[in-house]
């Protein structure tokens, strides 16, 4: 992404261009971001961002590293008390051996501690504040504790978070309890102690409930509660309900808020915000000295600063994505991509597709997961393409990767988009685990994991250009890269 730009309209049919909200980003050879210029998103479009990117370099300028050292701003500091603001430090952000955060200078932390996991233990700050976190065997983070305030994670065997409680002011205090239909709808926030009250009788209270409304991209742009708030132009009759609006807010495009375009209610602030992700707002802190709201980010896998535009942390996966930084957020793409968990980028149209096939959102990288899996999805293609499948030697087993790849190689144009075709019908939610795709001459031995591997992602790099009408459908399956 190089550039956003912002557009109202004056007349019917017609637009025109205003400076308010305009982004732009400049970026080296391997994605780091160089450059980055936002305008502040009121009226006028005032520069609020003119960032430049210091990495670590050589007496002839060239590139050793990935690791931010520095971020310079050419904008008067603590203007705009959200943004980033000019580092004096130069060399701002320090980095362990493998090139985890472990101090920036200019938010007053002064150390981070990571597990051998890739996990934040602890962070350390100038001020006083120590934060420490805990997390469960799959990895999910389970505990979180800020000066000694813990606040518990109750989640679901898949990693959903069901509650969250915590021991403020002694004894243990229920905050919040997650509310779900196919996804997170929002939370229920009864903030009562169990010691000495009823949750049960805390339940049908109206007014505590919190439902979010969000974009394609699956960030919470507002909160609505479940209490409808009378409207009476006569003073007399109610004419109609408005809602109750707790909070909204809008983002810039790698997920940093807009100033003076957020609203709360009585200084509420949901948890969750860009990509749906939880919100660690007592890290950073603002130019009055207050928690620095949407800041920083938990996305699972690692932790992202959304001022920058960077995760804190190397990616896992780098040496699948070789053309990437390995600090980079959604593929530098955060307008049709989001990032799952931290792992990889998935465009949101393919990510829809999937959803719309009837399958489950992907909580995990289930990508990551098959590639490393022993039990990895199995198909008997046909080595001869027969439509009516009449003849008995049509069939040719694949045993393992090395041969998959090698029959991929040898016929994927013999089947041509027929191939393809055969795969849709494989990917369709009312097919039957060993159950023959008449015509299109492919077996598919079983339907529990519908994931394709890594020879599959081959095969459709291959023949992207083939498959038409089947893409929006096939490339979800076969490979996030596209």
């Amino acid at each position: 992404m190089n550039a956003t730009q912002t557009y109202q309209s004056n007349l019917p049919w017609a637009l025109a261009k205003i400076p308010t909200l305009n982004e732009t980003f400049g970026y080296d050879g391997n994605g780091n971001i160089l450059t980055a210029l936002r305008n502040n998103g009121l009226v006028g479009g005032l520069t609020m961002d003119d960032l430049g990117y210091v990495y670590d370099r050589d007496g002839n300028g060239r590139l050793l590293d990935n690791k931010l050292l520095q971020v310079k701003d050419a904008v008067e500091e603590y203007k705009y008390p959200g943004d980033l603001d000019n580092q004096e430090d130069l060399r701002n952000y320090h980095y362990d051996a493998i090139g985890n955060l472990t101090h920036d200078t200019k938010e007053g932390i002064d150390s981070v501690e990571w597990t051998v996991y890739g996990k934040i233990r602890s962070i350390s700050k100038s001020d006083g504040t120590n934060i420490g976190y805990a997390y469960g065997p799959s990895g999910n983070r389970t505990s979180k504790t800020v000066n000694g305030v813990t606040t518990w994670y109750v989640r679901d065997a898949q990693g959903n978070v069901m509650g969250l409680y915590d021991n403020q002011g002694g004894g243990t205090n229920w905050r919040e309890q997650h509310l779900y239909g196919s996804s997170r709808l929002g939370t229920w926030n009864p903030n009562i102690n169990l010691s000495n009250t009823n949750g049960t009788a805390a339940w049908d209270t109206i007014g505590k409930k919190s439902y979010e409304l969000v974009n394609h991209l699956g960030n919470v742009m507002a909160t609505i509660t479940d209490k409808r708030l009378q409207h009476s132009t006569d003073g007399s009759l109610i004419d109609y309900y408005d809602a109750d609006v707790q909070s909204a807010q809008e983002y810039y495009a790698f997920g940093s808020i807009i100033p003076g375009r957020t609203y709360s209610a009585a200084g509420k602030n949901y948890r969750y915000g860009f990509n749906g992700k939880e919100n660690d707002n007592e890290v950073k802190k603002d130019g009055y000295g207050n928690p620095n709201i949407g800041s920083q980010q938990d996305y699972g896998m690692r932790i992202n600063d959304l001022r920058l535009g960077r995760f804190l942390s190397t990616d896992p996966l780098t040496g699948k994505y070789p053309w990437y930084t390995p600090y980079q957020f959604a593929g530098n793409s955060p307008i049709v991509n989001i990032d799952l968990d931290g792992l990889e980028r998935v465009n949101i149209s393919l990510f829809q597709a999937l959803s719309s096939l009837g399958r489950p959102k992907l909580q995990k990288s289930e990508w990551y997961q098959v590639a490393n899996s022993p039990n990895w999805q199995t198909f008997v293609p046909a080595a001869k393409f027969n439509t009516d499948n009449n003849n008995p030697g049509a069939y040719q087993n694949i045993e393992d990767r090395h041969n998959w790849y090698v029959w991929a190689t040898e016929n994927t144009k013999s089947v041509g988009n027929y191939w393809f075709a055969a795969a849709a019908d494989v990917t369709s939610p009312t097919m039957v685990g060993g159950a023959e795709v008449t015509g299109h001459g492919l077996f598919m031995s079983s339907a529990t994991n519908r994931l394709l591997t890594d020879a599959n992602q081959f095969l459709l790099k291959e023949n992207f250009k083939n498959f038409g009408p089947y893409a929006s459908y096939w490339s979800g399956f076969a490979t996030p890269d596209l």
